[in-house]
């Protein structure tokens, strides 16, 4: 019953490990130590996916550990992600396949338009900074579209933009505060200038 569960199996799956298998690790064990289980690395490994291809969450590095959620480990090649380089780019067919398949629920197609016309307020309201660099989109791409590499591309760009904007504004306030504070501080030169004139007409 209420026992707390200490390990769990993992699939270790991919092109890109030499044995895949079925592994029993403790929880918080590093991903480095089931690819070793599996046989460790082959065939140049592109993308590293705790959670398996469609759902899985893209890995930084093999240096994180496995938690409660770990179903399945993916060492993905080239091949079996179509849109990473290898494969040419073809023309969006708006089959709606990446659409489907999004777990953030953007529109990947609508997102790609949008990047392609380097449309930042576009991107913006269709919700690129919502996506979580899965590469499900890519996966299912007949077109063999780098999706998720355009959208990292595009997030970056985003924010610097926001920043850039922040930047600007917080410019503009400091320009206007210092005009209104010359401003003030003429005004308060002119009335002592005119506190220390003798009033018109009296005599000099």
């Amino acid at each position: 019953g209420g026992q707390q569960r200490i390990s769990r199996i993992v699939t270790v799956t991919g092109g890109g490990v030499a044995d895949p298998c079925n592994v029993e690790a403790r929880l918080g064990t590093a991903v480095a130590t089931l690819i070793a289980a599996a046989g460790g690395y082959r065939n140049d490994p592109q993308r590293l996916v705790m959670g398996g291809p469609m759902m899985g969450i893209a890995l930084p590095d093999d240096a994180l550990p496995i938690t409660a959620a770990t179903n399945c480990l993916l060492a993905a090649t080239a091949a079996e992600l179509p849109g990473l380089p290898g494969e040419p780019e073809l023309a969006c067919i708006r089959c709606g396949a990446c659409l489907e398949v999004c777990p953030a629920r953007l529109a990947p197609q609508d997102l790609l338009v949008a990047d392609r016309a380097g449309d930042l307020a576009a991107l913006g309201s269709l919700g690129l900074a919502e996506c979580i660099e899965c590469g499900a989109c890519d996966y299912v791409c007949p077109s063999h579209i780098a999706l998720t590499r355009r959208f990292v591309a595009g997030k970056a760009r985003l924010a610097a933009d926001s920043a850039a904007r922040a930047a600007a504004a917080r410019a503009a306030e400091r320009f206007d505060a210092r005009n209104a504070r010359l401003a003030r501080t003429a005004a308060e030169r002119e009335r002592e200038l005119a506190a220390q004139l003798p009033p018109a007409g009296s005599p000099r």
